[in-house]
């Protein structure tokens, strides 16, 4: 295998991610590579001779970077399960006369699985039946971002809405519910969405609240009761895009079944590293991603993963990169592969000779042919760093800045 080149892959969990190779400039890995075997044929009058009818080349300080590209996977983060909710059997009943139950229930959960606090016993309002809440009648599509006041899903023709917030809704809110967070959530929606002017988010659920409300639900085509039931409203940290529909619809749904898997709507780029690369890829380092279509976007090293796998080559760590501009990348699909291009080397002021001057000493070491005063030529043995756009870097050797060599 050419020294500039790699073969690895990676198989990170729900995506695999290979490294392809490095940006090397073929016929360089070619020239390295036969003088690293001994093959390559020189056709030169050899050392001591006249160099008059050669082709030369100086030697020159210049900076070198050795870029290797890898394959990352594109995808969404966050990803996370919504939940149907709704207030249990014979709640109803146990209310009696009272109001309708404001019960914004997070039918799903707030940044994670699993559904937050447990549901108190709802008022009334809200979806009813433990054991069914009815029938799916709609649902979001895969790739719909959802964000503020759209509606996620409808059960029997309900809509469930999504709000911003981090404590999911556990009970159903009316007059005279405890202060909280979630009612601050609902307030903070109403004012967004343009309901109830002069309406203060203040997490106490009062008249004021109940009229805002009420308004909403006349535009959602609700019973305008002024209450939030439990199933109503679905709370999400942030916009999310819809990765999966869990449900079909005409499906009867039940307090807890998954309807909707969703994820962040900004898209990240996992990529498998390979281990001698590891220190290179940290949180902060610069990238650059190419995509299918030929957009190149500059990237940068958001988080290390937990996963490491095993490679062809050795042991691989998984990195996530962000971009700072996420309006501008182009769409795909999730999974879709991208060339993630990493610096793993960098040398300033590097002295560096052209890659055709290279070639095979008689011991097998690597050589080139310097042009000595009255033009004649001698070999002069060298160690070899970056390669870069046909220029080698020399880390041992008797040449310096200026000297003429003759190209092989």
């Amino acid at each position: 295998m050419p020294p500039d080149e790699i073969g690895v892959s990676a198989t990170p969990g729900r995506r695999r991610a290979r490294a392809v190779r490095s940006r090397t400039v073929a016929a360089v890995g070619v020239a390295v590579a036969a003088l690293v075997t001994g093959t390559l044929v020189i056709d030169d009058p050899g050392p001591g001779a006249s160099a008059d009818a050669a082709v030369t080349a100086p030697v020159v300080r210049t900076d070198l970077r050795r870029v290797v590209t890898l394959a990352g996977a594109v995808h969404h983060g966050g990803e996370r399960t919504l939940v149907a909710r709704g207030a249990a059997a014979g709640a109803d009943e146990a209310v009696g006369e009272s109001g309708g139950a404001v019960g914004g229930a997070v039918g799903g959960e707030v940044g994670g699985e699993g559904g937050g606090e447990p549901a108190a016993a709802a008022p009334a309002g809200g979806r009813s039946g433990g054991a069914g809440l009815g029938t799916l009648t709609w649902s979001a599509a895969v790739g719909d971002v959802l964000g503020v006041g759209d509606v996620a899903w409808s059960i029997d023709g309900e809509p469930t809405v999504v709000l911003h917030g981090d404590v999911p809704s556990y009970r159903s809110l009316d007059v005279g519910v405890a202060d909280g967070t979630d009612v601050e959530q609902v307030e903070a929606a109403l004012v967004e969405l343009g309901y109830g002017e002069g309406l203060s988010p203040d997490g106490h659920y009062d008249a004021a609240t109940a009229a805002a409300v009420a308004e909403w639900e006349r535009h959602l085509g609700r019973t305008a009761d002024g209450v939030v039931g439990l199933g109503e409203v679905v709370v999400q940290p942030d916009t999310v895009r819809v990765q999966d529909q869990l449900a079909d619809v005409g499906s009867e749904m039940s307090d807890g079944s998954g309807v909707l898997a969703v994820a962040s709507t900004t898209p990240v780029v996992e990529v498998a590293v390979p281990e001698q690369y590891a220190s290179s890829a940290v949180r902060g380092a610069v990238v650059t991603v190419g995509f299918g279509d030929g957009t190149r976007l500059v990237a940068v090293v958001d988080r290390e993963l937990p996963a490491v796998t095993r490679g062809t080559d050795g042991w691989e760590s998984h990195v996530d990169v962000a971009f700072a501009d996420p309006s501008v990348v182009p769409a795909v699909a999730d999974g879709a592969t991208v060339e993630v291009e990493l610096l793993v080397t960098e040398v300033r002021g590097a002295i560096a000779v052209p890659a055709g001057a290279l070639r095979a000493g008689h011991d097998g070491e690597v050589v080139v042919l310097a042009v000595g005063p009255g033009g004649a030529s001698r070999e002069v043995p060298i160690e070899t760093g970056v390669v870069q756009d046909g220029l080698v870097e020399v880390v041992g050797g008797a040449v310096d800045e200026g000297d003429v060599l003759v190209l092989s």
